[in-house]
């Protein structure tokens, strides 16, 4: 079925800017409309508000790249490209970051099973730099808190998040009730925990360290 639209006039504040964080430069602020102005579906139902869709312009000087939204009178819809989720590579091996990495895209385009598939290959890349062993990821798990300082709460997270990757893996598994968007981003959170826990605390304690004077 063709859906009829109509151009929108710049005057009006369907325009309006919006507040984003950039998904090219990563710095947020304030967006201005970009073009002749949005567009607007004709609405079969004047009762029934729908989305206006237009470009809107990086603020930031270096950046200048443009933006694909939805919104309701200024208030965001969707995006694209879709905002991804923050991620400190620093101290992270190249083989780890590159997985977890992915699941971060996954997440960005609603893959939630992938995501979910790709957490549990991270937490299997840790266990297999930091020389963690056994015949199962549980077992490895397991055997990674006897090799690294980390709170107990994040082995038994790790837990977790292997059964969230058995569940984006198998149809007959299900320790959760679905892989939806709020599990896979819990996930992400946590995961990133434990990357800072297994391989960034060690590097910020020797520069809060470096920071001391010499004994006189």
């Amino acid at each position: 079925m063709a859906i009829q639209i109509r151009l929108i006039s710049p005057q009006q504040t369907s325009t309006s800017p919006v507040a984003l964080r950039c998904p090219w430069c990563g710095n947020s602020g304030t967006f201005e409309a970009f073009g002749p102005g949005d567009f607007l579906p004709v609405q079969p139902d004047q009762h029934r508000q729908v989305p206006a869709f237009g470009f809107r312009r990086c603020p930031n000087p270096s950046c200048q790249s443009l933006v694909y939204v939805l919104h309701r009178s200024g208030a965001i819809v969707d995006q694209y490209p879709v905002r991804r989720l923050d991620f400190d590579r620093a101290g992270v091996p190249d083989n780890v970051a590159a997985v977890f990495d992915e699941a971060i895209g996954a997440h960005s385009g609603q893959l939630w099973m992938a995501a979910g598939m790709m957490i549990r290959k991270t937490l299997e890349e840790i266990c297999l730099d930091q020389g963690a062993e056994g015949p199962n990821l549980q077992q490895r798990i397991a055997a990674l808190g006897g090799k690294i300082v980390i709170p107990r709460a994040l082995i038994e997270g790790m837990d977790h998040l292997r059964l969230l990757g058995n569940d984006a893996a198998h149809v007959e598994i299900r320790h959760f009730q679905v892989v939806s968007q709020q599990e896979i981003e819990v996930g992400i959170e946590f995961t990133k925990e434990i990357l800072r826990a297994t391989y960034q605390y060690d590097e910020l304690l020797s520069r809060l360290a470096s920071l001391r004077n010499p004994p006189a």
